[in-house]
């Protein structure tokens, strides 16, 4: 592989307030869930934007989707706003 592969982006990471236990004892929370942590950086947080509901990180792929691939990183790991701790919420209720 020659270049990086860049995550794919999405909105801010938030759950509708109307999910319940059953939705996160599902399936699609254990996949999401899978996404989730497979974006997990080695410093513990995540990124901003990632687009988690297209399936989990690649081999080769960044850990943003914040920067282009070959230029510096922007925004990895950060508790900006709600990044971070809205991925450890869900993974809480899952």
């Amino acid at each position: 592989m020659t270049n990086a592969l860049r995550a794919p982006s999405r909105g801010d990471f938030k759950l509708s307030v109307k999910t319940g236990d059953a939705w996160y004892a599902g399936d699609e929370a254990r996949q999401l869930a899978a996404a989730v942590l497979s974006y997990q950086t080695p410093t513990g947080g995540w990124s901003k934007h990632i687009g988690f509901s297209k399936g989990p990180r690649l081999p080769g792929m960044q850990w943003t989707s914040q920067n282009e691939p070959g230029q510096k990183a922007h925004y990895v790991a950060t508790f900006d706003n709600g990044s971070t701790t809205e991925e450890m919420y869900f993974l809480a209720n899952v």
